[in-house]
């Protein structure tokens, strides 16, 4: 992070020493200009594209996407309440859903209601300890 912060300060430094330099000592005209103007540009984007590296972008890129059509449903289904009462609904027909009482374990925590997130992480357990005995 260090080096990326020294180098981009280099390049302010060259950059304004380049548009600044020609324009005091021949006066500002538009060829002397234009030249420093495209060669920093030049130099800077070898200079980026050659040193950064694009992999955590381009990973943030593809998760940030994904997350974003997650979040997107999420709020369709209306947020950690509409959630929360979907699961109990679909827990109402299918109470032994160990993953289900999970799920709204961790929507009740989400929605700062400490006692039901309990009360439901039990219930999911017990079933977990249920399942696992039937299966012996």
């Amino acid at each position: 992070m260090i080096y990326l912060l020294l180098g981009l300060s280099l390049l302010i430094l060259i950059s304004l020493g380049f548009l600044i330099v020609p324009a005091y000592v021949e006066g500002f005209n538009n060829s002397s200009f234009l030249g420093s103007f495209l060669f920093v540009s030049l130099v800077s984007a070898v200079l980026y594209f050659g040193l950064t590296n694009f992999s955590p972008l381009i990973n943030w890129i593809k998760h940030g996407q994904s997350h974003y059509q997650l979040v997107t449903k999420f709020d369709n289904l209306g947020g950690v309440a509409g959630s929360i009462q979907k699961i109990r609904i679909h827990l109402q027909a299918h109470p032994f859903d160990a993953k289900g009482w999970l799920i709204l374990s961790k929507l009740y925590a989400a929605n700062n209601e400490e006692k039901a997130s309990e009360e439901a992480l039990v219930q999911s357990q017990l079933i977990m300890k249920r399942q696992l005995t039937e299966k012996k």
